[in-house]
């Protein structure tokens, strides 16, 4: 795990407004940098990377030992990003695909999926930025 992306993700991701925890990942499933709030594996974020391969179809997932189910998928084409919701909790997560992997952004209420997809965006384009 790199350190060099734990500023962008407490820039963009964690706070008011934003959400609560974040990562970014590579496709096959490696944690490049993450908050100290989501303690997120490698088979976790292999998982999450599959996602986006048939989103439609897609089973509920893991983070943190959190289970998630696919809720939203974008239909804009220049950027796939999918929200998914806890079933038995009051929180969520983002997931915006990068060139080379893919931005996690997790949220609790009263922080909502609007606001952290928002957020979330915004990291995915910083990493997109840099080539990732």
């Amino acid at each position: 795990m790199s350190v060099i992306w734990e500023e962008p993700i407490y820039r963009f991701v964690v706070g008011p407004h934003k959400g609560n925890g974040g990562a970014i990942c590579g496709n096959d499933g490696g944690v490049w940098g993450r908050s100290e709030t989501l303690d997120i594996s490698f088979e976790e974020a292999r998982a999450c990377s599959r996602i986006f391969y048939h989103p439609t179809t897609a089973l509920p997932f893991s983070l943190s030992g959190v289970s998630f189910e696919v809720k939203s998928i974008s239909e804009d084409e220049t950027v796939n990003w999918i929200t998914a919701k806890s079933p038995k909790y009051k929180c969520g997560c983002t997931l915006v695909e990068t060139g080379t992997g893919y931005v996690i952004g997790y949220y609790d209420s009263p922080i909502t999926e609007e606001e952290n997809l928002k957020a979330t965006l915004q990291l995915a384009r910083h990493v997109t930025e840099r080539g990732y």
